[in-house]
């Protein structure tokens, strides 16, 4: 993974993330379900006398916590003699450029009773633990990232508004990536060890329109900056998102899962409420609030992205962080504008897989 993915794909330090990531927070409890059932098919013997967790995407640490709780717990209750003589072990994974600051303060303050923590600082496209040491893995809102930005989309930030022979470099490259994340958690796990995924999807038909209007409105947002003279075109073609949603159908290619030594127990997507929109909807908060908090949650995973296309070399950080203000107050005003727009967060996907 290039230095230049790695400044894309951080997300915004110092507790901004944790603040504001209501959406990924609701995708984690969402999952809860699908860990009993993962914890129900788990099958690995603890040996030598150490059962190992890892989570791919920690980012600052707070959702996290509350997904490997629950992990945790639910494994307390299966094995409930075993594990008063088995240490836990938990694994948190992210890119080295990651506020890994913020995440041990998280962790030191809410991991009561989440075992003994690690870290590892290194993309998880590459082999992260030892071959066949891993009893559960989880990753959430993460794996969308890509390794690699395949080529820059001429008129869009977008791999959803690409042309089509754009989108055949961008759908190749995430189906590698994909492949690759797969192969080094199969190395990792133990035989019947479990991978529970929960990532950003899109329908295989393309009907769930919010993440086209949510990439939408920030390439609109671009242009509109583009054309105030405020960025150039050289900036405006690199302002891209180094990400792609996958398609249930593409996360559990069974040709794939066979190749690297997966099965699937359980796959399923589902729409999400936006927490925020429920809470303007009930008149808990103005409109303005919620385009405030909706765009403080987009700057949270966005703004890295938007940062690195910033690269005329008069620029000073000053300068840039003046333009990254005005970039997200006018996708404010945009949000004002069109707030059913964003009603349902994007899709998510739920696959538990099982080592064989």
């Amino acid at each position: 993974m290039s230095s230049d993915i790695e400044r894309r794909n951080i997300m915004k330090k110092h507790e901004h993330y944790n603040q504001n990531s209501l959406d990924q927070l609701k995708a984690i409890e969402k999952s809860f379900s699908y860990i009993r059932l993962a914890v129900e098919t788990h099958q690995t013997p603890f040996s030598p006398g150490l059962l190992v967790i890892a989570d791919y995407g920690s980012s600052q640490g707070a959702n996290t916590l509350k997904a490997i709780r629950f992990i945790i717990d639910q494994l307390h209750q299966k094995y409930s003699q075993l594990l008063m003589r088995v240490p836990i072990v938990v694994v948190y994974n992210d890119l080295p450029a990651n506020d890994w600051s913020t995440l041990f303060r998280t962790v030191q303050q809410q991991s009561s009773g989440a075992g003994f923590s690690l870290a590892a600082g290194q993309s998880f496209y590459h082999q992260i633990l030892p071959f066949e040491t891993l009893d559960f893995g989880f990753t959430s809102t993460s794996i969308h990232w890509l390794s690699e930005l395949p080529l820059q989309i001429q008129n869009h930030c977008s791999f959803l508004f690409a042309n089509d022979a754009e989108l055949k470099i961008w759908q190749k490259q995430a189906a590698n990536d994909y492949k690759i994340f797969l192969q080094h958690r199969s190395n990792e796990l133990k035989k019947g060890g479990i991978l529970l995924i929960v990532t950003l999807s899109r329908a295989n038909d393309s009907s769930d329109l919010t993440c086209n209007h949510m990439l939408d409105m920030l390439y609109q947002s671009a242009l509109h900056m583009h054309s105030q003279n405020l960025i150039s075109d050289k900036e405006l073609l690199a302002y891209n998102q180094c990400d792609y949603y996958r398609t249930l159908d593409e996360l559990t290619n069974q040709e794939l899962l066979k190749e690297v030594n997966f099965e699937c127990i359980k796959s399923e997507t589902h729409r999400l409420t936006n927490p925020l929109y429920e809470q303007y909807q009930q008149g808990n908060i103005t409109l303005h609030e919620f385009a405030r908090r909706y765009t403080e949650y987009v700057s949270s995973w966005n703004e890295s992205s938007f940062r690195c296309c910033l690269i005329e070399k008069q620029r000073t950080e000053n300068e840039k962080n003046a333009l990254i203000k005005q970039f997200y107050a006018e996708h404010l005003r945009r949000v004002q504008l069109n707030p059913d727009y964003f009603a349902y967060n994007p899709q998510r996907s739920y696959i538990i897989l099982r080592k064989l």
